[in-house]
């Protein structure tokens, strides 16, 4: 890889640790790590969608040294599983996706695997590196870019908490094409995919992908939940009830698909 301060033998050691622990482990501690933290309640939660939910995510309460070191492991983890180690930069949208990339990067250099972490300015900088008055690519980089540099034909994981309307990662996309040329995004990465279907029956997922051609993955879905909770003793049979009753009204296929195989 272009940026790394670390031997091949290195990477490899690095990406085969991160591979025994993802194949058996990262989801269900995730979810785990969630419930344990408080950051995931079980119980019934009027989303700004109006729907009401039977569990609810605040990733907000990731808001010290150990929790957010711990979720830049989980991060790295399903990184590893779902794209292996061909990037050179994690970034990150401001703002809860800039300490998610920080914390990400470091991580996988915990792993032996050094990769960049960058994002991007809200506010256009007007001084020092950036008052020169031509706009060419570099001088984008110069005004927008903040962290590790963008260059042509940077390889980029993105990262964020959530995935909704797939605005602020349509204008970090915009970002990324406009500062270096033939950048390729090789997928997204969010905490928790709730696998619904809106209003309309479009999953935003799909449609993400189907708009800008990147893929986003989660480190666990609303399944995982589910089907963990169950082990941890952290819901009642009323609460897997609703659980169901909610993925079968708005669940995606794929979670409609898995909960009937489990239930038959």
């Amino acid at each position: 890889m272009p940026y790394t301060i670390f031997s091949d033998k290195h990477i490899r050691f690095g990406a085969q640790i991160g591979v025994g622990f993802i194949q058996n482990q990262y989801k269900k501690e995730f979810v785990k790590f969630l419930l344990d933290s408080g950051a995931l309640r079980v119980g019934s939660f009027r989303l700004k969608s109006g729907r009401e939910s039977p569990y609810f995510i605040n990733t907000g309460l990731f808001d010290d040294g150990y929790m957010i070191t711990k979720l830049g492991e989980f991060y790295a983890a399903a990184a590893i599983d779902v794209v292996g180690i061909d990037f050179d930069t994690v970034f990150g949208p401001p703002y809860k996706g800039i300490p998610l990339a920080v914390a990400t990067s470091m991580a996988l250099a915990g792993r032996r695997i050094n990769r960049g972490w960058s994002s991007y300015r809200k506010e256009v900088k007007d001084h020092g590196e950036a008052t020169e008055h031509e706009r060419t690519k570099s001088q984008l980089q110069k005004e927008l870019i903040i962290g590790h540099e963008i260059t042509d034909g940077s390889r980029v994981l993105l990262v964020d908490d959530v995935l909704t309307t797939g605005g602020t990662k349509e204008e970090a996309l915009d970002i990324l094409y406009r500062v270096a040329d033939n950048v390729k995004v090789v997928a997204g990465l969010i905490a928790v995919d709730r696998q619904e279907l809106d209003e309309q029956g479009k999953d935003a997922v799909a449609e993400f992908k189907q708009k800008t051609g990147v893929q986003f993955f989660s480190i666990a879905t609303t399944s995982d939940i589910l089907e963990y909770l169950g082990e941890f003793g952290g819901v009642t049979e009323e609460q897997t009830t609703a659980f169901r009753s909610y993925i079968f009204r708005w669940g995606t296929e794929e979670a409609r698909r898995r909960l009937t195989s489990q239930l038959y």
